[in-house]
């Protein structure tokens, strides 16, 4: 995949991984990152960060992932650090789905105690990518998080 269109579908990765939910049913609220951002939970913002830099089959090399974070701002050395703790997130993230489905006999419950761990490991995670991040790099990243990939989400409940 070359540089354009990897940024091309990071920039659309947002809605399309959330394009089923675009179907809504009358009882539903939308959430639309675009009008409220404040209203997007920072453990989703984070998460569609972290799967569109992370390591996986079809990411585009790292290199080109990097590119992608410094258009954002962040140096290389920054840029490495944030796809370090997306490959850290989503690996301890799939780590942990087999055993929850497997404990849980319903599927309500198994949602709710996929969201309650899955959040508990991107907020562990940002905590500690914030801390290795120089102090203006984690600026950016909370303002890259708030002002770019909130925007692009849309939420039903």
């Amino acid at each position: 995949m070359n540089t354009s269109a990897f940024f091309r579908s990071a920039s659309c990765v947002l809605l399309l991984c959330l394009a089923p939910s675009c179907v809504i049913a009358a009882d539903r609220v939308i959430i639309d990152g675009v009008k409220n951002p404040e209203k997007i939970p920072d453990e989703t913002a984070w998460l569609m960060l972290f799967r569109s830099v992370a390591d996986g089959p079809g990411a585009p090399g790292r290199d080109v992932r990097a590119v992608f974070l410094s258009s954002a701002g962040f140096s290389s050395v920054d840029a490495n650090i944030v796809i370090n703790a997306a490959n850290e997130a989503m690996a301890r993230i799939r780590s942990m789905e087999s055993p929850i489905l497997n404990a849980y006999p319903t599927a309500s419950s198994k949602t709710e105690a996929l969201r309650a761990q899955r959040d508990s490991i991107l907020r562990d995670v940002v905590a500690i990518l914030l801390q290795r991040l120089s102090p203006e790099a984690a600026d950016k990243f909370r303002t890259h998080i708030n002002s770019r990939v909130k925007r692009g989400v849309r939420i039903t409940q």
